[in-house]
């Protein structure tokens, strides 16, 4: 029964990575918390699963709390910033938008708005499920001006 696929234990080597698969679906595990949950039998080292409750999510490799207050623009394959001008109505009304956004989106527009207190707050408007934020109105250099200082 091969319980970790595609990975090969050296004792006297360094181990890269060691999925648990059946704890923890697509968790990477370190060397040292390897060591730790190993057990010996007879003539090999067998490696037992710990207890679930004696998981703890910093010990996985791999591990980030990326998402929760922090967020990321991916940039342009030709390196510039997603914040673009529509213009919506038949020409009446121009909007700008910013995708590309990655993580806690909220937490993007309340630090656009901190630094960018000339644009009402009643302008802002987050897409929650396509992950873009609106504003009303045609900032896009005072936010691309932002967000180059950022990112």
């Amino acid at each position: 029964m091969n319980i970790f696929r595609n990975t090969i234990i050296h004792q006297s080597t360094t181990l890269s990575t060691l999925a648990l698969k059946r704890c923890i679906p697509n968790a990477i595990v370190s060397v040292r918390n390897l060591r730790s949950i190993t057990t010996t039998t007879s003539n090999s080292r067998i490696p037992s699963f710990p207890d679930m409750t004696n998981v703890q999510l910093d010990t996985i490799v791999g591990f980030s709390k990326f998402g929760k207050g922090s967020y990321f623009i991916e940039r342009s394959s030709s390196g510039n910033l997603p914040v673009y001008s529509d213009i919506k109505g038949g020409g009446n009304k121009i909007v700008t938008q910013i995708s590309k956004i990655k993580g806690d989106i909220i937490q993007l527009r309340n630090d656009l708005q901190n630094a960018l207190p000339f644009i009402e707050k009643n302008r802002w408007t987050v897409l929650m499920q396509s992950k873009k934020i609106i504003v009303k109105g045609d900032y896009v250099r005072e936010i691309k001006d932002v967000l180059t200082k950022r990112f």
